[in-house]
């Protein structure tokens, strides 16, 4: 087949706030001459796009839902009866991929439904290749949906929300049918041979979630840490759920405070745990000392990482986040849980520090030492810039990327 290399991207819901990393591929992908059509099982609220670019992609992304009944039963029926074969074995493999119980078998109907809509559009544009991020309902509908187009298909996988339901998500299966997998770092790649099994190693590559040239800013002199009775100024950002562990976050600030550290944080996000969060900043009485802007994107979101001195996280479990790229890239350290790809990326006193996951008395010794040693955060900025120039420049994970995706479309 000769001319572009066309490829569908299927994503649960697309864009949203929490994958821009998402969007960031896709550009890059564009600019190596790919076609990238994008597709959503769901529709994003007016909330979730901060930026322009965001808006462009909704405007050009193909959704799903709301379903439209007519034009569903409109191409159930053509390609039912144009490809019946084709049609029975789809459904057949939607009911091997489902849960258990009454409810997995209505969800295997829906996402059957769903696929065979999808794949009526996909093949209107000449689709190539099918390419999910995560192992869920966003990639069942694709794996289907290749079935009916006899295409093939390939899925991203990051962290938890893959790894955190094998079963449920019948992530080995996947695996299996995958023409290729694209793990996010080397621990996600040994997960996913954990469940895959010996021969998935052989299509189940490392590629890394990539940042562009604008995401990385040199620090001016007047931006390092302050010196004596400043305050250290450290950010967290990230949904504010229970996973993300920002209770414990407080914990060890209010501790570190007590034990004579002069800090301010900003948690950066939104989320279902915001009141909760907000009463326990009160039972501590660190109101002062902690501020919620809510959700932030783009250019905001980078000039608060480059205005902080300490970038933290305090999650119970992680992929590698994006986030915590973006902070390094603007020269901000970090203290960090050692869970997952975390360590790919942060080594123990080299772009920052290293504690154990859920020892928030770890975490506050980490803030004592950062605001002790608040000399060293500068050179541990500029290490945290470089390692992340070197692993995570987003045209050069496209370009592995391209190479994966022409040849799972038969173009290698």
């Amino acid at each position: 087949m000769s001319g572009e290399l066309r490829v569908a991207y299927l994503v649960s819901r697309y864009p949203a706030l929490s994958h821009v990393f998402i969007r960031r591929e896709i550009e890059a992908l564009r600019r190596l001459g790919v076609v990238v059509e994008t597709a959503s099982l769901r529709t994003p609220s007016e909330a979730e796009l901060l930026t322009e670019a965001d808006r462009l992609e909704r405007a050009s992304t193909y959704y799903i839902q709301p379903v439209r009944p007519l034009a569903l039963l409109r191409e159930h029926l053509l390609i039912g009866l144009g490809s019946p074969l084709r049609y029975l074995q789809t459904l057949h493999k939607a009911l091997l991929h489902r849960r258990a119980g009454a409810r997995g078998l209505l969800w295997a109907l829906f996402h059957f439904a769903e696929a065979i809509q999808l794949a009526a559009e996909l093949g209107r544009r000449g689709v190539e290749h099918i390419h999910s991020h995560f192992a869920n309902a966003g990639g069942t509908v694709g794996l289907l949906a290749s079935e009916v187009l006899g295409v093939g298909w390939s899925v991203t996988l990051h962290g938890l929300s893959d790894f955190g339901d094998p079963e449920g998500q019948r992530l080995a299966e996947k695996i299996g049918e995958a023409r290729f997998v694209a793990c996010v770092s080397e621990h996600g790649r040994a997960q996913a041979l954990r469940f895959g099994g010996p021969a998935a190693a052989g299509h189940t590559h490392v590629v890394r979630c990539g940042l562009p040239a604008n995401a990385f800013r040199d620090r001016a002199r007047g931006d390092e840490a302050g010196e004596g009775t400043d305050p250290l100024r450290i950010i967290c950002v990230g949904r504010l759920a229970p996973e993300k562990g920002h209770l414990g976050l407080l914990e060890a600030l209010a501790s570190a405070r007590s034990d004579g550290l002069e800090a301010r944080l900003t948690l950066v996000g939104e989320g279902p745990e915001r009141p909760e969060i907000e009463a326990r900043i009160a039972a501590l009485g660190i109101g002062e000392h902690v501020d919620l802007p809510g959700a932030l994107a783009g250019p905001a979101l980078r000039d608060r990482l480059a205005d902080s001195d300490l970038f933290v996280l305090s999650s119970f479990m992680e992929g590698l986040p994006v986030t915590l790229m973006e902070a390094l890239a603007v020269g901000t350290p970090a203290v960090v849980p050692g869970l997952s790809g975390i360590p790919e990326l942060v080594r123990q006193d080299e772009e920052g520090w290293l504690y154990t996951a859920g020892r928030f008395d770890s975490l506050a010794d980490a803030l004592l030492r950062a605001g002790k040693e608040r000399g060293v955060l500068a050179a541990m900025g500029e290490r945290g810039r470089e390692r992340v120039r070197q692993l995570h420049d987003i045209d050069e994970q496209a370009a592995t990327l391209r190479g994966l995706l022409a040849a799972a479309a038969g173009r290698g």
